[in-house]
Parts: structure tokens; C-alpha cells; sequence
């Protein structure tokens, strides 16, 4: 609105100017980390592994939390000078706020050489910090727009990063009565895809009075005055 406040005598109209401006709402995609877990058993023995894990997880306050695991690999063997290629691909949806993301691949053998001698279980970790970015989308590309006052103020597209703006006029009066008076107006944008909706409103104060010569004659004595002059 160009105008918040109008001053109008009874009787008298004037335009407000509105401009009511559509942005997208965007938000991040999924993404995939994806690669080759690569095991070489260097050993002069059958090497058993008990199983192979893919984490992903991300850091929020200085702690690293887990946002996604996925197996990779149940029970499997690898012959001595042997190798196995593993590839894995984990899906995600970033978390707003968090300030690092990492993955995590935790290899298990089951008959790890102990350094006294003998075998257990042991886990291998492998972690590598990554970013994310770009691939950013709006949930809606195209949105129905409305005005309380106007009525339909038809349908923007907002699949890019650019706002679209409607600007138009609506008549304030007249009134009959002098007084004080709100105009409130409410612009409704309603996703074509979601239904989902937002709103904001302004509201215009009107102050209405009497013609100023009207008020001169009705101030008077009745049969004296402006309203009998000759």
C-alpha cells in the first residue's frame, strides 16, 4: 500500500494503491552419496568379513548425529590376494542448521589378527566429510493469487528464484456517515501442486468527516445562517 491513511468528507472517494509481491518458498533436495568400497585381503589366508555399513551423518551444536544407514554387505569372504569392490549409494535430505555432513563406512571382520595372537571381531571406520549445495526447489511451480478486495489476481509462476508482483487500485469510500473507519485487505497465495497457502494483509485507516460549508450550516441556529442566508 502506498497510502496507510486516508482523510475523506462524507460522500467523497479516493484510490489506494496495492502491490502484493509472490516469492517462492525453496528448500533443499535430496542428495545421494555414492561410490566404491574397495577391500583388499593382502593376507596369505581366506579372509571372512561380517558385514559393511554406509553412514551419513551431519553436525548440529558441535555434535555429529546420524541421519541416514544403510547395509552395503551381509556376511562375504575375500581369497588371499584377493580384492572386492562394494558399491554403495545412500539418499538424503540435508538438515537445516547443520554445519558439516560426513560419511562413514564400518567394515566388520570377523577374524581379525590380534596382536598377542588369537582372532576377534573388529570393526574398520572410514570417514570422509563432504558439503552440499545448489539443487535447491519450490514445492509449487505455479500458484493461484487472490485479493479480499480485487478478488482473482491470477496465477504466477514461481519454479525460478524471482518474484512476481501484482500492483492495482481498489476505490476507498464513499461514506455516508462521518466516523472513523478500517479497510482491511488480505492477498492469499495458493500452491497449484500442494493447495498449500500463505497470506498477509494490510489494513487502511479511513477518517471521514462533513463537508466543511455543511458543517458551517448545521452548527448554526436552525432558521438562522448560511442555510437561510439570502
Amino acid at each position: 500500500m502506498d497510502n496507510t491513511s486516508f482523510y475523506l468528507t462524507t460522500g467523497e472517494t479516493a484510490n489506494a494503491n496495492y502491490t502484493v509481491t509472490v516469492t517462492p518458498d525453496y528448500h533443499e533436495t535430496g542428495r545421494t552419496v555414492e561410490g566404491i568400497i574397495h577391500i583388499e585381503n593382502v593376507g596369505g589366508a581366506l579372509a571372512s568379513g561380517h558385514s559393511i555399513i554406509d553412514i551419513v551423518e551431519y553436525e548440529m551444536d558441535g555434535t555429529w548425529q546420524v541421519l541416514e544407514t544403510e547395509g552395503i554387505s551381509g556376511l562375504f569372504t575375500i581369497n588371499a590376494g584377493d580384492s572386492l569392490d562394494l558399491p554403495y549409494s545412500v539418499s538424503f535430505i540435508p538438515v537445516a542448521g547443520a554445519t558439516a555432513y560426513r560419511n562413514k563406512v564400518i567394515a566388520g571382520l570377523n577374524n581379525y589378527a590380534l596382536p598377542g595372537g588369537g582372532t576377534a571381531y573388529h570393526e574398520y571406520v572410514y570417514i570422509t566429510e563432504f558439503s552440499v549445495s545448489g539443487g535447491t526447489i519450490t514445492a509449487d511451480a505455479f500458484a493461484y493469487v487472490s485479493d479480499s478486495l480485487y478478488g482473482d489476481l491470477g496465477e504466477t509462476w514461481v519454479g525460478e528464484p524471482d518474484s512476481y508482483t501484482y500492483t492495482y487500485s481498489m476505490p476507498i469510500g464513499p461514506y455516508a456517515a462521518p466516523g472513523d473507519y478500517n479497510v482491511e485487505n488480505i492477498a492469499t497465495v495458493t500452491g497449484v501442486t500442494t493447495g498449500n497457502k500463505s497470506s498477509d494483509s494490510g489494513t487502511i485507516t479511513v477518517h471521514v468527516a462533513i463537508p466543511k460549508q455543511e458543517a458551517l450550516i448545521n452548527s448554526g441556529i436552525p432558521g438562522t445562517g448560511l442555510a437561510n442566508a439570502p
